[in-house]
């Protein structure tokens, strides 16, 4: 399956919540989320622009794969994903075969869903919340963006952790 996405950063979730709601999205999870990501000591995945990641959101635990980006505009990535049983076997199971944990991250997360496009609201401590908009093409996410109010001028197709260090860069004492 193809990732195809694009994040609007320093959104107010009111706001948001309410424009979702006046487009008929309704609202699928919110709860908090716990992410890990894996790599080979020498960093293979991340040198060559891929990823490895158990999460949870809530009791649904995932392991996931996700490949290079191949769009300047949309983050357009391989996603393959399936469910496991366990976050903590399945983490146990990845560092006895040799992977490192790359990176930990827990966020609160709200997820909406209009048809066939995702809307996820993402807040984490110190960082102001950002939208991630996902659909299956890129003119379903562009068309979701423009009926949210905003232009892909309004858009970035950084990954949630550069996001995250871009903040963290930013806001050093």
């Amino acid at each position: 399956m193809k990732e195809i996405e694009v994040k609007i950063l320093g959104v107010d979730p009111a706001e948001i919540r309410n424009r979702l709601k006046a487009l008929g999205a309704g609202k699928f999870f919110d709860g908090d989320i716990h992410s890990i990501s894996y790599d080979y000591p020498e960093r293979r995945l991340e040198e060559a622009g891929l990823m490895l990641r158990v999460r949870k959101a809530g009791e649904r635990v995932e392991l996931c794969f996700k490949g290079k980006n191949t769009s300047k505009i949309f983050k357009a990535k391989e996603e393959i994903e399936v469910l496991t049983s366990s976050f903590e076997d399945t983490c146990t199971i990845l560092e006895r075969v040799g992977f490192t944990r790359l990176y930990e991250r827990s966020k609160r997360r709200e997820c909406y869903r209009l048809g066939s496009v995702k809307f996820d609201m993402d807040t984490l401590p110190g960082i102001p919340p950002y939208l991630e908009v996902e659909a299956a093409t890129e003119a379903a996410v562009e068309h979701a963006v423009t009926d949210l109010g905003f232009t892909m001028q309004q858009t970035t197709n950084k990954t949630g952790r550069q996001v995250e260090a871009d903040y963290r860069s930013v806001n050093r004492p």
